[in-house]
């Protein structure tokens, strides 16, 4: 009899957990499925009805929060209707202090409610969280075109994969964020797929960053054709996976501890910088060190006006070609080398270096210039270094070993020979 009730328990047990895993597999497979439902906001509705809004225009919800709210009301965990949910809002302003909370098993979309329109505005002047939060175990896809932010003080974004099975995928498309303080996109995640954070034609105007402002490990941080104008940062884009950057523009941009670095990948290509503004003197511009999985690739861009270090480099390989590089005046090292051998090929120079600085630095590396072009003043300081630039040889190498080269035996001997002429007259 005992013997009899075991199996049967046994059997209730793996029925159960049968049931559980068949379904938790149909709720994941609804992730692939788009299963989608379009609500219309629009801040001057006088729909009076809170839990069902926006299936009309008449009918349409008074703002963001609400019709989230209808649109959670019609989920369950188990067996959602709708995985996707469409927002569309009529032009307008949106003030704005309740978070967005993206959970599991659904993807947002946000757009005007007239196609192309540049007059939907979300304010977040009363906004006193983080404005979107998403925390999920599934892939999280979320996609903004056309809306401008405005007036926001904290994170922006905060994101929590919470399985390795997580992915995401973020964009803006011709959005405009502006006049904001303590502006973040952050991910603590524990996924180890990649990502993606997109955006499109969009612009950042007068926009301060907080420490760590783009923080997103093993996401791809991508920037295509967007502007950043008079925009602040502590430490620009910082410890992430990868970082690209095409057909962009930065002008008037001040950071403290440059704008690239503790990165496994970068790539610049086809993009403009202008009036940048380095405060430390231990970063450049665009850092590569030790964390570097691959080279970085430097390609096609601009540069004016780089105040402070352009590129420094520690420990890692770094391809730098078809750069233009001008500088009206510059009171600091362009190129800062260490343990390093790196090759720039085929870039202008119009550098006027009227404080009479160096403009190379190295230690213990090999630089090479190739097919270079332009006004560059070659002053250098060398240590361990071999330095040549287009053929002509700015720096002897000599080894950490002791020996040194000859100008430097030369310096020392005849200050030797001085110190026993003076000695001997008297």
């Amino acid at each position: 009899m005992i013997k009899r009730n075991l199996i049967i328990l046994l059997l209730v047990n793996l029925f159960f957990i049968i049931a559980i895993k068949s379904s938790s597999s149909s709720v994941q497979s609804l992730s692939d499925v788009q299963k989608s439902l379009e609500l219309i906001v629009d801040g001057n509705s006088q729909n009076q009805n809170t839990k069902q809004c926006g299936t009309t225009l008449e009918n349409a919800c008074k703002n963001i929060n609400e019709a989230i709210i209808y649109f959670k009301s019609l989920n369950s965990p188990i067996s959602p209707l709708y995985n996707s949910l469409i927002l569309k809002l009529v032009d307008g302003t949106y003030p704005i202090s309740t978070q967005i909370k993206v959970d599991d098993y659904w993807y947002l979309t946000m757009s005007p409610y007239t196609d192309g329109s540049k007059n939907v505005i979300i304010d977040g002047r009363d906004m006193k969280y983080t404005f979107m939060d998403i925390s999920t175990f599934y892939s999280v896809k979320i996609s903004i075109s056309n809306i401008n932010f405005i007036n926001f003080d904290g994170n922006f974004l905060y994101y929590i994969g919470l399985v390795g099975t997580a992915e995401l995928d973020i964009s803006f498309s011709n959005c405009k964020f502006s006049n904001c303080e303590n502006f973040g996109f952050y991910a603590n995640t524990y996924t180890n797929k990649s990502g993606s954070l997109k955006f499109i034609n969009s612009i950042f105007e007068k926009v301060t960053f907080k420490s760590l402002g783009f923080y997103f490990p093993n996401v791809n941080i991508e920037f295509i054709s967007t502007q950043m104008k008079t925009v602040t940062f502590e430490d620009g884009f910082s410890w992430n996976g990868t970082v690209s950057i095409s057909s962009s523009t930065f002008n008037d941009i001040t950071s403290n501890s440059g704008l690239f670095y503790s990165l496994q990948k970068l790539s610049i290509m086809g993009s403009t910088f202008n009036n940048i503004n380095i405060l430390s003197n231990y970063y450049g511009l665009i850092n590569a060190g030790d964390s570097s999985l691959e080279p970085y690739e430097i390609k096609n861009n601009i540069f004016t006006n780089v105040q402070g270090t352009l590129l420094k480099v520690f420990n890692a390989t770094i391809k730098f070609n078809l750069n233009k590089i001008s500088n009206d005046q510059t009171n600091s090292v362009i190129f800062d080398i260490s343990r390093s051998n790196i090759s720039l090929d085929s870039n202008t120079f119009e550098i006027s270096n009227i404080f009479q600085k160096d403009t190379i630095k190295c230690l213990t590396s090999s630089i090479t210039f190739t097919n270079n072009n332009g006004n560059f003043i070659k002053t250098s300081f060398c240590r361990s270094c071999e330095i040549s630039y287009n053929g002509e040889k700015l720096c002897e190498s000599y080894h950490p070993n002791g020996s040194v080269d000859s100008k430097s035996i030369s310096y020392h001997l005849l200050f030797i020979v001085l110190i026993l002429i003076s000695l001997l007259n008297h």
